[in-house]
């Protein structure tokens, strides 16, 4: 019998340890990428002088994504992939008091002063222009 209860203890300790890891494993940071640019980038509808002065726009720095044009806007950067051609493949991290998730998109760069993101679930591209 006291074998039994020292499995049933050390089965018991085993769980807990486990779920302890599992939940500090969900709450730690992950290991962040750096985007590939950098700077303000206005959504394109065709004035980029305006587009940077009204918005909405994207500003890149470092490991984070800061959007002024959704209901997301701040994004922490987990993964980029170089695809080749001025490709990206790109998944960032978001949380906005409400909801946690993940973003995958493709970032290409056009050239020093445009930008397309394509949204990989939605479908959805936004072209983006440089701002000074």
């Amino acid at each position: 019998m006291m074998a039994s209860m020292q499995r049933f203890m050390l089965r018991t300790a085993a769980l807990v340890l486990l779920a302890g890891a599992a939940m500090l494993g969900g709450g730690t940071p992950v290991l962040a990428a750096t985007y590939p640019i950098q700077g303000r980038f206005a959504y394109d509808k065709g004035n980029a002088e305006e587009a940077c002065r009204i918005g909405p726009a994207m500003d890149f720095s470092g490991d984070r994504r800061f959007d002024d044009g959704g209901g997301v806007h701040d994004y922490r950067n987990v993964s980029v992939h170089d695809d080749g051609a001025s490709q990206f493949a790109v998944v960032d991290l978001f949380f906005n008091g409400q909801a946690r998730g993940k973003v995958s998109y493709t970032l290409r760069i056009n050239d020093a002063k445009h930008l397309r993101i394509h949204l990989n679930e939605s479908g959805k591209t936004i072209n983006l222009v440089r701002c000074k």
